[in-house]
């Protein structure tokens, strides 16, 4: 039968067994012992990370993919093997039980070494410590090797969307990279504030900030705004209402993730877990939208040509905007709800 993932606890419980009778007989025991003990201490203290990091589906190890998932099992597998040897000749020789209450720790040492011959024993004690540090070693590189490679992702990641994110402001302010025409025609430098501005105006709900509102939120909002924009653009007749409610569309989804999105204070907690994998996947797609409109022939709008469109970037209440207001208990009461009446704090 195969070595899996999933004996990872047994592993640890046979090593922590170990430890536990190694620490009940180490006061007074010979060097060998006392080495043995500090080993199978931290030996423990690494599987309990591995253990944790295989049952979590974000873990750096897990997100790494199989090839080191199987390194793992391989080096742990050869760990349970030296385990077991040690197991076995503590059951064999009674090297590692507790002696009983009414027998002397020291004469108990004594009497065990000398039915066992100790010091032809003690080389096999040191080897299987031996092999104990040098799995250890394994499985911290391992661990360090996964957490190098997780970082590098990230910071490869994190540039791809940078880049991207550019790349989509490039093309909103005409001077994109994605070809040489710009989204709209006949934009210029002042158009730009005009259109934040608009923007900013219509993203924040009764007054409140737009950091209040969860990135999640704005990303669903941007991936609304996308699709809504590919399902219009291209059927929709050019110069009705329906194609430049399209454009403007696609700029919404666009300025959300350059002016929201990119600087949201939630983004700094993301690390490498999917909503990060959420931002690049809205962010490529929004990128090859642009990209396929600067190779098409077709008729681009002016900013004026869209001033009566619709720029309404929420079309309902955020769920996780939250509102702070005096409750009833007077000026010192506060709590926390939505806008739907729904309390979720109060004191």
């Amino acid at each position: 039968m195969s070595f899996g993932v999933g004996d990872f606890i047994a592993v640890g419980e046979l090593c922590w067994k170990l430890y536990s009778q190694v620490y009940e007989v180490s006061r007074g025991a010979p060097e060998a012992i006392q080495n043995l003990k500090a080993e199978l201490g931290a030996m423990h203290l690494t599987i309990s990370k591995l253990v944790e990091d295989t049952k979590d589906p974000d873990s750096i190890l897990v997100q790494s993919g199989p090839d080191r998932l199987n390194l793992a099992c391989s080096v742990l597998e050869k760990t349970q093997e030296t385990l077991k040897k040690l197991d076995d000749l503590s059951g064999k020789y009674e090297l590692l039980q507790k002696p009983s209450s009414n027998l002397g720790k020291r004469h108990f040492w004594k009497r065990n070494y000398d039915k066992v011959k100790f010091a032809a024993e003690s080389h096999t004690i040191n080897d299987l410590r031996a092999k104990l540090v040098f799995h250890n070693g394994q499985i911290s590189l391992l661990l360090q090797m996964v957490q190098s490679s997780s970082l590098e992702r990230i910071e490869n990641r994190q540039k791809k969307t940078e880049n991207a994110l550019q790349d989509i402001k490039a093309a909103l302010s005409g001077t994109t990279s994605l070809g040489h025409t710009p989204l709209l025609s006949g934009f210029k430098g002042t158009d730009q504030h005009f259109m934040t501005r608009k923007l900013m105006k219509q993203a924040e709900i009764n007054d409140r900030a737009w950091t209040s509102i969860g990135i999640r939120d704005w990303l669903q909002t941007g991936k609304w705004w996308l699709l809504k924009a590919q399902s219009q653009i291209h059927t929709a007749t050019p110069s009705t209402p329906e194609y430049r409610q399209a454009w403007v569309n696609l700029i919404k989804a666009s300025w959300i993730l350059t002016d929201i999105v990119a600087v949201h204070p939630q983004r700094h907690f993301f690390g490498s877990g999917h909503q990060e994998l959420d931002v690049l996947d809205l962010v490529q797609a929004v990128k090859t939208q642009h990209e396929d409109l600067a190779k098409e022939s077709v008729l681009r709008p002016t900013l004026r040509d869209l001033e009566d469109s619709t720029w309404q970037v929420w079309m309902s209440t955020p769920s996780t905007a939250l509102l702070p207001t005096l409750g009833d208990g007077g000026s010192n009461s506060r709590q926390w709800g939505t806008i739907g009446g729904f309390i979720l704090f109060q004191k």
